[in-house]
């Protein structure tokens, strides 16, 4: 799945001045977080060197990582919401 993703990620590109505008403008620790997590992924580090750094389950890694791909970084920011 990693790798997928990655190539994924890579045709949709990382905008460094959006991420920034992104993480400045939000500052609950759970948005930056995913924002960090984004950020880190597409410098092509380790997924589970991300999940150290950050303190998340490879799970939510890869959940961020499938929001952000569709929705861009406006998905990533999105309040959660209970079903």
């Amino acid at each position: 799945m990693p790798k997928s993703k990655r190539l994924e990620l890579e045709t949709k590109g990382f905008d460094e001045t959006v991420w920034n505008n992104f993480f400045r403008r939000h500052q609950q620790e759970y948005i930056r977080k995913r924002l960090r997590a984004i950020k880190l992924f597409a410098a092509n580090i380790e997924v589970s060197v991300i999940c150290q750094q950050l303190e998340i389950n490879k799970n939510s890694l890869y959940l961020f990582i499938s929001i952000y791909l569709p929705e861009g970084f406006t998905g990533l920011c999105r309040q959660p919401t209970r079903t």
